[in-house]
């Protein structure tokens, strides 16, 4: 068997919806749609002796492909910095192009059972590649670590000054800005 697998990178945009009954819980709903870029999926199983394909697909190298993404996610938390979270997606790429293996001349290909006592079956083959919607489910599970914010103290004040003006007195050698804190009294 040979196989390239397969790679997604989806970007998009759209709501976000959250349920949140207490400090501890949260269960959210996530809806995108965007483009994404799709390379890789090629398979091909074959048996040696005698040699015969099994199973054939071509794979994709498609760019910008019109996608939306729906995600369910729920989000248990220990402590207000420790949880776990959990969730489902759904993915559904529009009018993907699929490759041609041009050693073949195929784009996907495969041999059908046969019937016992039957004769073979031949290979079914699709010469054209589709430009098919392609879709996948998948699930996720993790550690969720939230850092705490930092209080901020109420008698600094900041204050960013170029380093240009301040270079007799902290002798630096650089242009960008010096951000320091005044203690007000």
């Amino acid at each position: 068997m040979q196989e390239d697998k397969i790679t997604r990178m989806f970007y998009g945009i759209g709501p976000s919806f959250k349920y949140q009954r207490n400090d501890r819980f949260a269960a959210e709903v996530f809806l995108r749609g965007g483009l994404a870029n799709i390379k890789g999926g090629y398979t091909n199983l074959s048996v040696i002796a005698p040699p015969q394909l099994l199973n054939h697909h071509a794979g994709y190298d498609a760019k910008n492909v019109l996608s939306a993404k729906a995600q369910a996610q729920f989000s248990y938390y220990f402590t207000h910095s420790v949880g776990l979270h959990a969730g489902v997606y759904y993915l559904r790429h529009f009018q993907t192009p699929e490759l041609t293996d041009a050693r073949l001349g195929f784009a996907a290909a495969y041999l059908p059972a046969g019937d016992k006592g039957g004769a073979q079956p031949s290979l079914v083959q699709r010469s054209n590649a589709c430009n098919c919607d392609i879709s996948s489910v998948g699930a996720f599970a993790g550690v969720s670590i939230q850092l705490p914010k930092r209080k901020r103290n109420p008698h600094l004040k900041k204050i960013a000054i170029p380093a240009t003006i301040m270079l007799w007195r902290l002798r630096l050698k650089t242009s960008t800005p010096v951000k320091y804190y005044l203690i007000r009294m």
